[in-house]
């Protein structure tokens, strides 16, 4: 199914400049939602097969656990009482890196972003699916939360 609609896109793409035009404005020019497709796929066909028999989950089922948590530029600065973190909400992992210290950045499907900033230790790997409450990884007694959607900042409440 897959070769025939790459085919087909092929020859569209050769023989009519009309699609060309449509295809660089429509396509292109667009950002796709991999949080979304991966949604949809799930909800058609499924998760993926394992290719394991044997697959071991590790078991964490926590809340973030806090003494204090106060406003800070865009995010919230949160004071540790636990250097575990779980996750805040179920969703994908879409970026891992280095600034100054570690960074996680998980979305879910409703295009929610929550980025963990100051991460001593990263647990996920990237495109990991996370649900609420497992394992992200581990700080040093502060963690710099930042929650948005579209570009729009949330307040942590409904999520913690």
């Amino acid at each position: 199914m897959t070769i025939v609609l790459f085919l087909v896109t092929i020859i569209l793409f050769k023989s009519s400049s009309d699609f060309k035009n449509w295809y660089y404005k429509n396509i292109l020019n667009n950002t796709l939602s991999f949080t979304t497709i991966a949604s949809k796929y799930e909800e058609l066909f499924g998760k993926p097969i394992p290719f394991k028999k044997n697959i071991i989950e590790p078991v964490f089922e926590e809340k973030l656990k806090y003494n204090s948590i106060k406003k800070y530029k865009e995010g919230y600065l949160v004071d540790l009482e636990n250097d575990l973190i779980p996750s805040l909400t179920d969703g994908l992992v879409i970026f891992i890196g280095k600034k100054d210290d570690n960074l996680c950045v998980v979305v879910e499907k409703e295009k929610t972003e929550i980025s963990y900033c100051m991460l001593k230790n990263v647990g996920v790997k990237l495109y990991d699916h996370v649900s609420k409450g497992s394992y992200i990884g581990e700080a040093n007694e502060k963690l710099f939360l930042i929650l948005s959607n579209g570009g729009d900042y949330l307040d942590y409440e409904e999520f913690i």
